[in-house]
């Protein structure tokens, strides 16, 4: 491998033999994060999955490549990262990997309803602080997918139920694209300005106060799996959260809808990494109405200037 594309395309066919050489543990065919759990001994939940070349921490978020976990997790250039993957050291690791017999898919578990998977779901995450969920529904208003929040001395998990048609429920993400949150809402409020915020939190806070907020499921990297075309010929808002990661979500959505009538906005006054949650839990003092006219206020001003 004498250049970078060669190097490239050999790291994007290896990615999981890699990712084990650099001493992801796997288990059922998710991996414990290098990044936001980096104390092998301290790993809790395998929140990291992998499809093709590509790799997600569902835990903390992170998307990105063999490539770019390598230069993270060590601090590195891309120019270092691409010289030390590429070496003897890493070429035997994968061709050991490689070798070793492929273990079998952990098999999916379906059930005859959201009860019974949610009861398993509890069970399996005994020892963890269940704090709240979020249920995503289609036109009809019946459930089809709900995420759950759990926590435990300081880590926060999140894990799915989704619905597999003519399977049943699972504990994951289906593989289809989701409808958005806060569907039902949305189409009986068909002349209504719909504001779009990163994650079901926010979006709940701006729900309280009066607005018409909407989200995807999954984080700042999930605006792909979600089905918008709900949205045609909606006015719509992005509240982008206040840094880079909620910028280019809010990106992601402007080029999927591809709408003229779609306005991104950084709420003013916000610090780093604050999100629409936070900009109504400062207000706690202000009535509904006090923060309503607030917005409408500054946004006045942006149409000003």
């Amino acid at each position: 491998m004498n250049n970078i594309d060669e190097i490239k395309d050999y790291l994007k066919q290896n990615t999981r033999e890699v990712l084990s050489s650099l001493g992801a543990k796997n288990e059922g065919g998710r991996y414990y994060s290098l990044v936001c759990q980096t104390d092998p001994s301290n790993h809790k939940t395998p929140d990291t999955t992998v499809h093709g070349s590509n790799i997600r921490c569902w835990k903390c978020g992170l998307k990105t490549d063999i490539i770019g976990l390598y230069m993270q997790t060590r601090n590195c250039t891309f120019i270092k990262a691409i010289e030390d993957l590429s070496g003897n050291k890493f070429k035997k690791a994968v061709a050991i990997a490689r070798a070793k017999p492929k273990t079998a898919q952990k098999k999916i578990e379906y059930f005859p309803d959201h009860t019974s998977a949610y009861k398993t779901l509890m069970e399996r995450m005994a020892g963890w602080l269940y704090v709240t969920g979020w249920f995503y529904k289609d036109a009809k208003g019946y459930p089809v997918y709900c995420v759950y929040r759990f926590e435990r001395n300081g880590d926060k998990s999140y894990r799915p139920i989704g619905q597999e048609k003519g399977k049943g429920w699972f504990i994951g993400r289906p593989k289809c694209k989701l409808p958005v949150y806060n569907l039902t809402n949305i189409l009986n409020s068909r002349n209504e300005t719909v504001w779009i915020v990163e994650g079901e939190k926010p979006c709940d806070a701006l729900t309280e106060i009066g607005l018409l907020a909407t989200t995807s499921a999954g984080g700042a990297n999930s605006a792909r799996g979600t089905d918008w075309g709900t949205l045609a010929g909606r006015k719509i808002i992005v509240w982008a959260d206040n840094d880079k990661s909620g910028l280019q979500y809010a990106h992601d959505i402007q080029k999927i809808l591809s709408k003229e009538d779609l306005t991104i906005w950084q709420v003013p006054d916000m610090k780093e990494k604050e999100d629409a949650y936070e900009w109504v839990q400062s207000r706690k003092g202000k009535n509904n109405k006090q923060m309503l006219q607030e917005l409408r206020d500054l946004w006045g001003k942006r149409e000003k200037s």
